[in-house]
């Protein structure tokens, strides 16, 4: 019985690259957390930890302050190990550094809200997707010993209620400081007791949403020993102190593609549980729509970034670049590319390239058409495949005819 075969050869694509591009959107993603703490929590939050201190000396499971401790503090947020994106947060508030109603930060910029006494890190992209999976990591920035925990409190809120409490872990260091670490995931807090030591980089908690919020982020907030505010930040407009707290101080903005992933429609961002559905996808069939998103932090106007799709043989498919129109805190761009009607199967690249960094994320295009078994493929060979000139076909007598397409599905 003679048959038609179809096959799908990797031939040179001329035409141009961007027609394949079909829509392209996104932009800026709005990351405002509003005030952590009212007055009265904060000032029931310090009387407790006063308390428990004292306690705590009066058992022998803390020690004496060292005034003259050096305290160095690394990131208090991290990924999980299972988590393969190249970051997770980005910062929406510093400290506030101006008293009334104005408000400014410790590089004499605004990246604050009035009355703000710590460093938020909100998670992006997709919040929600890492809290529930335990995918965004609190972790002690520096050693010291448990003072306080606070644990089962609702941890998806969505709108600021001032009338909401949250998880939290309190860590005292060497010189007497104390570190705040708000808004964890209920259930989610380290197994070890008030009055027990941590190690620096050690698991406190997962990022969440709990308390005085409207959405997941890290509340980091650090008290000296005589309960002033520290702004762990240096800069020429820090009033509170005069040295970093940081091993090593990031600089003010420093744009980062926190991950580039794949979807099957437009993502959807919004509050946990609530709005957000990542419509994440990463295995395709022919002709379908692949929507290609990168997600960044500090997005600068100034940088061009270069995206790249590589077919399974490691060729062009297409490319393009892009710049935002202007600064973004976080920020998300889409777009789509149909697959190719024949053939095409295998590993795909999307490909991200800016500042001398090249960043590759893998798709899969599905298997072969259904009733077509490698078992039921008669006896033949082909080559040279990729193809430029000449095909050579051998074998095969069975077949009545080819159909040969390039592997955006066009006949050759």
């Amino acid at each position: 019985m003679k048959s038609i075969l179809y096959l799908s050869l990797i031939i040179p694509l001329l035409f141009p690259a961007q027609d394949m591009i079909l829509d392209h959107g996104g932009g800026e993603y709005y990351n405002h957390q509003g005030e952590c703490l009212t007055t009265a929590q904060r000032a029931a939050i310090e009387e407790d930890i006063e308390l428990q201190k004292r306690s705590l000396e009066e058992l022998g499971l803390l020690e004496q302050s060292d005034r003259s401790s050096i305290i160095e503090f690394s990131l208090p947020i991290q990924g999980s190990e299972e988590l393969d994106w190249n970051n997770i947060y980005g910062i929406s508030n510093y400290v506030d550094q101006v008293s009334g109603g104005d408000i400014g930060d410790y590089n004499c910029g605004q990246r604050t809200y009035n009355g703000h006494l710590g460093t938020d890190y909100f998670t992006w992209p997709f919040g929600h997707y890492l809290k529930e999976n335990d995918l965004a990591e609190v972790v002690a920035a520096a050693p010291g010993t448990i003072i306080q925990k606070l644990d089962g409190m609702f941890d998806e809120q969505c709108d600021l209620n001032a009338t909401l409490t949250w998880n939290a872990v309190y860590i005292s260091h060497a010189d007497g400081s104390v570190a705040w670490y708000g808004h964890l995931k209920e259930g989610s807090l380290t197994t070890k007791a008030i009055g027990e030591t941590v190690e620096q980089g050690e698991y406190l908690g997962i990022v969440a949403s709990s308390g005085f919020s409207s959405g997941p982020h890290l509340h980091f907030e650090i008290h000296d020993v005589d309960n002033n505010i520290i702004d762990p930040y240096t800069g020429s407009c820090n009033s509170l102190n005069t040295e970093t707290w940081w091993l090593d101080q990031d600089t003010y903005t420093r744009m980062e593609l926190n991950t580039h992933l794949t979807h099957d429609e437009i993502p959807e961002h919004g509050c946990p549980s609530e709005f957000e559905n990542p419509h994440f996808q990463s295995y395709f069939n022919n002709s379908d729509i692949v929507y290609l998103v990168p997600y960044f932090k500090d997005q600068d106007p100034s940088t061009v970034v270069t995206y790249t799709v590589l077919n399974p043989f490691g060729t062009l498919y297409t490319t393009w670049e892009h710049s935002s129109d202007q600064y973004y805190n976080s920020s998300w761009w889409y777009w789509t590319l149909q697959m190719p009607l024949l053939g095409g199967e295998g590993t795909w690249t999307f490909r991200i390239q800016f500042d001398g960094q090249t960043y590759d994320r893998l798709f899969f295009l599905g298997d072969p058409p259904v009733g077509l078994q490698t078992a039921e493929l008669p006896s033949f060979s082909i080559g040279p495949n990729p193809a430029f000139d000449i095909l050579t076909i051998s074998g095969g007598e069975d077949i009545l005819s080819y159909r040969i397409t390039d592997i955006s599905g066009r006949l050759q």
